[in-house]
């Protein structure tokens, strides 16, 4: 085993280095896994998510490739269809982003996060993130100016700097000071690798988060629709269930939901959404189509849906769509609401699986109980899968 996780080390290294960046968060997220308790490389798996997850952010398309070339090595599998860009501007996800913002939400975490870290350890973690960002070299398409080995010295040596400053004992950083660094990050690329003020400041956040708590995140602008749609209990759309489906590498409908816009259209469990507003969704992730799905409410969208090889256009209008999280043991109708609650009847044993926790969960688990009546003796709570929410 020690001799395993040896060579394991050494190749994710040696793939980190050369920029085969899911491979390294491959070996170095099993590593993490072997080797938990004592968080031997939780920092080299928390850094190659990192990385993915910046080069998901602002160069799709070389994640999309790396993605494709990656299952081409796993035997029957398909390559990915060609790349589709719809939604993926970084510039427009950023753009609303600015240094107060950020200094206030750090400021609060500080203040109030339950583990009173300190402000420093946030700071090293933000600027951790930064110097993660600068450095990944895929990203050099995005932003030219890292191909500047001169510039990109300076930039991480500042880091580097203020890494080892924030690590000195001394007191803790004040809301100006952190402003001044992050004038200082913004300042200092504008005349070395001039990466956008927009991209600094949001891996600096996302990295001060890191440091809290692995629940802890920045909920960023661009996130704020999808973090509603998982909490609220109800969200704009047209009302379909739908999963990536492998095979024809398209949104597939699940379940029309009973009584929403997709439904009264006609769409049917099996559909395969091929085009969105006349847009292609071929190659879009399931958050694209969502994303191009939802909207505002009384807004018109269009949806082509590929049934048994035929192709159907939908007209629909958005409207407010209910979530409902308590599920039954086995549907008795197509309403959400229309749920066999009972596991064993005649012992008495009903079931209720709860998908997540919205502003209806409570209610919705009250109304569970109440339909099973007095005839309930225990009661199974499915927690499977559950991501959490409110």
């Amino acid at each position: 085993m020690q001799d395993l996780i040896k060579e394991a080390d050494a190749a994710a290294r040696q793939a980190e280095a050369k920029g085969d960046w899911i491979l390294a968060n491959e070996l170095f997220a099993r590593l993490h896994l072997l080797l938990e308790e004592p968080g031997t490389y939780k920092h080299d798996w928390r850094r190659m998510s990192d990385r993915l997850t910046m080069l998901r952010l602002y160069n799709p398309r070389r994640f999309y490739d790396l993605r494709s070339a990656r299952q081409m090595l796993e035997e029957d599998k398909k390559p990915l269809p060609p790349y589709n860009d719809t939604g993926e501007n970084y510039a427009d996800k950023l753009r609303v982003i600015d240094r107060r913002s950020v200094v206030t939400a750090l400021q609060r975490a500080a203040e109030r996060h339950v583990e009173r870290r300190k402000t420093s350890d946030m700071l090293i973690g933000g600027l951790t993130s930064v110097r993660t960002l600068v450095t990944t070299h895929d990203l050099d398409e995005v932003f030219p100016g890292l191909n500047d080995q001169a510039a990109l010295a300076d930039f991480v040596g500042f880091i580097d700097r203020k890494i080892a400053q924030l690590n000195a004992p001394a007191q803790q950083p004040t809301p100006l000071q952190i402003d001044q660094l992050l004038g200082e990050l913004g300042a200092l690329s504008a005349r070395t690798i001039k990466v956008p003020d927009g991209a600094i400041l949001h891996e600096f956040g996302s990295g001060a988060f890191d440091r809290l708590d692995e629940f802890s995140e920045i909920i960023w602008p661009d996130q704020v629709a999808r973090f509603r749609r998982r909490t609220e209990g109800a969200f704009i759309g047209v009302g379909i269930q739908s999963l990536m489906d492998e095979e024809s590498q398209l949104s597939k409908v699940v379940q029309p939901i009973e009584g929403t816009p997709a439904a009264k259209a006609g769409v049917q469990s099996g559909d395969l959404i091929k085009k969105i507003n006349e847009k292609s969704a071929v190659g879009m992730g399931l958050d694209q189509a969502i994303e191009q799905i939802t909207g505002k409410a009384g807004t018109p969208v269009s949806m082509t849906m590929d049934r048994d090889g035929k192709e159907i256009v939908f007209n629909m209008i958005r409207n407010r769509i209910p979530i409902r999280t308590a599920k039954g043991w086995k549907r008795t109708g197509n309403a959400d609401v229309d749920w066999d609650w009972f596991i064993d009847r005649d012992a008495g044993i009903g079931y209720v699986r709860l998908s997540g926790f919205n502003e209806t969960t409570t209610q919705e688990l009250h109304d569970a109980v109440k339909a099973m009546g007095a005839g309930l003796r225990g009661l199974i709570l499915d927690l499977r899968f559950n991501p959490g929410g409110l």
